[in-house]
């Protein structure tokens, strides 16, 4: 199984708490996040990673360079900030899979079974897998409602109209190398905002809910949580 992990994130939010690196090189008890989160992958059987960099991109290149606990290590540089959209297509076109290819956000650590998510996307013979958590504050993030019968997705709640607990996106993605063929976006793009959201009803989607552990560290007080949060995971 392959990963893009969109990792080209400022981190200006986190500024107070952190030195000037790349948000996903924030430190862990002593480890940088993205390192925690691809040592899980590789315990989860991905073995390859497709890291999309910008900002302070060489520190990252630095550290984890051609090979990290097992897993291949390829890189897609971002010279002008593409948006989320435009970061997964550079980096899907680089693969060479005809399979489906996994792709998480940098500053996000979504405690799922990757392997039996795979599994059953593509048993599903769906084109597009999301993987959903329930919060008690939805508010945070925007909330997803599934159809009747639980096997697609009716529609998303933007953040001001989201309230209690509730399913939210936790931005963990399955899709081919193809998938942007359907639409016509240039190469900015916001993957959720231009892509996903509007067009909800045509694209095929297929929802894995889980009930592990989610954080973002995207902010301080989810940074500071982070640290007792991540705890159980072994650097090898």
């Amino acid at each position: 199984m392959q990963a893009i992990i969109l990792a080209g994130g400022r981190g200006t939010r986190l500024k107070q708490v952190v030195p000037d690196v790349p948000k996903p090189m924030a430190e862990i008890n002593g480890t940088p996040f993205l390192a925690l989160l691809i040592s899980y992958l590789s315990q989860q059987e991905i073995t390859r990673i497709i890291l999309s960099v910008g900002h302070q991109y060489q520190k990252i290149v630095d550290y984890f360079g051609d090979s990290y606990q097992g897993v291949e290590i390829a890189y897609t540089i971002e010279e002008q900030p593409l948006g989320t959209g435009g970061a997964i297509k550079l980096a899907l076109e680089t693969t060479e899979s005809v399979d489906p290819v996994f792709v998480l956000n940098g500053d996000t650590f979504c405690q799922l079974n990757f392997k039996e998510m795979y599994g059953n996307f593509h048993d599903s013979g769906k084109t597009f897998g999301i993987a959903l958590t329930e919060v008690e504050n939805s508010s945070r993030f925007g909330s997803v409602q599934l159809s009747s019968d639980r096997s697609g997705i009716n529609n998303f709640t933007e953040k001001r109209h989201s309230s209690g607990s509730g399913l939210i996106n936790s931005g963990v993605y399955l899709l081919y190398k193809n998938f942007f063929e359907q639409f016509n976006f240039g190469e900015k793009f916001s993957f959720e905002n231009d892509c996903l959201y509007p067009h909800v009803s045509r694209i095929d989607c297929f929802p894995y809910v889980y009930d592990g552990k989610f954080i973002d560290i995207g902010i301080p007080e989810d940074f500071e949580k982070a640290q007792h949060f991540l705890s159980f995971i072994q650097i090898r």
